[in-house]
């Protein structure tokens, strides 16, 4: 059980391997809770620089909030909440970020009210920011609604795909 005050959640909160990520309502921060023991691994609030647009992913070093204010992803200090590195996008962030599962690689993946579905490379928060997307999908429509990372193990190998909802009554399933 963790106790998180008389501030509510603001978003839903969304596992990682390592971290859970609280965003509290009111501009109260966020609190970041180790997943396997329910430790507060650092400060009890960190505060926020961004106006989040949604949940939080993480990754085992880094937070990754979607930005309300400036359409971009930025890469989050678990401590302290201080800004790394940001991405921009040519739309409104509307699903994610989402992180992959590492193996084959790590990924944050999100999508936007333009039509696009953007996979960075899950670089650190202090580390140099990724110069380009690992990959992009230019959807018919814009993204509709909450992507998912669905995983399976086929005869032995991990199989990820990102399902994507889009305003065309299309679901996108993307390797």
């Amino acid at each position: 059980v963790v106790v998180l005050g008389k501030t509510g959640l603001k978003h839903a909160p969304r596992g990682g391997d390592r971290f859970i990520v609280c965003l509290l309502d009111q501009g109260g921060g966020m609190v970041v809770i180790n997943r396997i023991t329910g430790a507060r691994d650092f400060r009890m609030r960190a505060p926020l620089f961004t106006v989040p647009a949604g949940s939080a992913a993480s990754s085992d070093t880094t937070v990754y909030l979607a930005s309300l204010v400036d359409n971009r992803i930025h890469a989050l200090s678990p401590d302290s909440g201080q800004k790394g590195w940001h991405y921009r996008a040519m739309g409104t962030v509307t699903s994610g970020p989402l992180v992959t599962p590492s193996a084959p690689r790590r990924l944050v993946v999100f999508g936007t009210d333009a039509g696009e579905v953007i996979a960075l490379p899950a670089t650190g928060w202090n580390e140099v920011p990724p110069a380009n997307p690992s990959w992009e999908r230019r959807l018919l429509d814009q993204v509709g609604g909450p992507m998912a990372i669905p995983q399976l193990t086929n005869e032995g190998r991990l199989e990820i795909r990102v399902l994507v909802p889009a305003e065309d009554n299309a679901l996108y399933c993307l390797d």
